[in-house]
């Protein structure tokens, strides 16, 4: 098991691929400051919170469809995956380590993008606003972890998503295709919870803007922000089982 992790990790982190959407995640915040500090009286810790919801609807779940086309179906499309299960190596720990390599680059992702985003704020707008006044420091510490808090969350739900996701991947030998139908379904399920906005609770989208759902102010419920990652938990647990189910019956092909 952990020498199936290592070698996932392994490649991950050696693909030139990862650089990418981390230049590309600097490149919109690099951007995104710029237009904020246009605006007069605009102090920058509000500058990550604001970048995170511009990312988290629409760039995040991309990059991720994109990495999980690499993680699954370049594996069975090119048959390096069979090269690994030539070893002793079980399917299922070799699922797990895919799986767990999926969960780190998010985690590494957002907090990239966490570190990215008060960089950038810090240079080019600054926290003097809040920094100037009475305990400014414990005021600009107590809002990093309540930012911090809110991109840690983000990961669950993107990574519900990338579970999901991780289904058609497994399935469909095109990577063309594959990446076709994941961008469609991020595009199109806001424009029918638009319409049908009742309905919204249902779709994981929905939860990638976590300070109105996950935190618990969305649904007029008593127990919404229960509700909310039940759903969220239950996306993951139903992608991993059938997800599960059809990588342990894949044709593996020379």
């Amino acid at each position: 098991m952990i020498k199936c992790i290592y070698i996932e990790l392994y490649k991950l982190f050696h693909q030139k691929n990862i650089y990418v959407y981390f230049s590309i995640i600097a490149l919109i915040s690099l951007l995104s400051v710029y237009v904020m500090n246009m605006e007069r009286n605009v102090d920058g810790t509000i500058f990550p919170l604001t970048l995170h919801a511009g990312l988290s609807p629409m760039i995040m779940p991309i990059i991720v469809i994109i990495f999980i086309n690499q993680l699954f179906s370049d594996d069975f499309k090119y048959g390096t995956i069979k090269n690994l299960l030539t070893r002793p190596i079980q399917r299922f720990h070799l699922f797990l380590a895919k799986y767990f390599t999926l969960f780190i680059f998010i985690l590494v992702l957002y907090f990239f993008t966490l570190i990215v985003s008060y960089l950038m704020s810090g240079i080019f707008i600054g926290f003097h606003q809040i920094l100037d006044l009475d305990r400014g420091w414990v005021l600009f510490f107590d809002h990093l972890t309540g930012t911090a808090y809110i991109y840690f969350l983000s990961i669950f739900p993107l990574f519900s998503f990338a579970a999901l996701m991780s289904i058609p991947a497994i399935i469909i030998k095109s990577s063309g295709m594959m990446i076709t139908i994941g961008i469609m379904l991020v595009f199109s399920i806001p424009v029918i919870t638009s319409v049908l906005p009742e309905i919204s609770p249902w779709f994981i989208n929905t939860y990638f803007n976590v300070p109105e759902v996950l935190t618990g102010v969305s649904f007029q419920h008593e127990n919404e922000t229960i509700i909310s990652w039940t759903i969220v938990a239950l996306y993951a647990v139903f992608s991993f089982m059938v997800s599960y189910w059809i990588f342990l019956r894949k044709d593996i092909e020379a």
